[in-house]
């Protein structure tokens, strides 16, 4: 009886193993590994063999570098050269070798210095009056009405601000008033003939006397030749 009962489980466990092995056959088709990635990996020797095969550019030579490379230079612009040029010359003093110079109305009239009042006018500049009695409160200018001189005068209208520069020293005045007065002093235009007042010359060369410090004064009226006129037109001025 045991004899029997030991065969059978002998039997049942030729039929487990005989199952359990017809398994592995299967499963081990379906993990095999490709026959390719089973090959042996290179030794160092083979290794050095194949990168021999490889052709390997050579690099170029650093002198071959530098002259395929163009080295373009950096250029300064316009505006950064313009503002480390030197600076600009000053401009140079007006009127060199007169006495001084007038600005006025954006001209620059130079000026030659006189003790009289007679005789004939230069073209080339004004004149301005000085005697011992003169100070800088009483200042006379006069010149030919002229465009380099004094023509522009009548259309400067009062408060027209400006400079006198004599021996260095410059001062500024405005103009207070204008006016336009006969000459009575041309024997062949008498002021009677005229309505206008008549010209005083001590008003003139004293402009203190109508409370101004400076007087300008040029032709006006009718030109009746050799560079004269029948009026004169006097603009005082008051120091600033």
């Amino acid at each position: 009886m045991k004899t029997y009962r030991y065969a059978n489980l002998l039997a049942i466990l030729l039929i487990v193993l005989a199952g359990f092995a017809a398994t592995a056959v299967k499963t081990r088709a379906f993990f095999a590994i490709p026959t390719s990635a089973t090959e042996p990996i290179p030794t160092t020797q083979q290794s050095d063999l194949l990168l021999d095969k490889i052709e390997l550019q050579k690099p170029e030579k650093i002198s071959e570098i530098t002259t395929s490379v163009k080295i373009t230079p950096r250029r300064t612009s316009p505006t950064t050269l313009s503002s480390t040029s030197s600076a600009p010359r000053p401009s140079a003093t007006p009127c060199q070798g007169y006495y001084g110079y007038l600005t006025l109305g954006g001209k620059n009239i130079c000026l030659a210095s006189t003790n009289s009042t007679a005789g004939s006018l230069s073209y080339n500049h004004a004149y301005i009056f000085n005697s011992s009695s003169y100070n800088s409160y009483n200042q006379y200018i006069f010149g030919h009405n002229s465009a380099n001189i004094f023509a522009h005068l009548a259309t400067l209208p009062a408060g027209t601000t400006f400079s006198l520069t004599t021996n260095g020293q410059t001062s500024t005045y405005r103009i207070a008033f204008k006016e336009t007065v006969c000459d009575y002093s041309n024997p062949s235009h008498p002021c009677s003939n005229y309505p206008e007042p008549k010209l005083n010359m001590n008003d003139v060369v004293y402009p203190s006397r109508r409370g101004a410090h400076l007087a300008i004064m040029t032709c006006a009226g009718t030109a009746i030749g050799n560079g004269d006129a029948t009026h004169r037109l006097v603009a005082y001025a008051t120091k600033l």
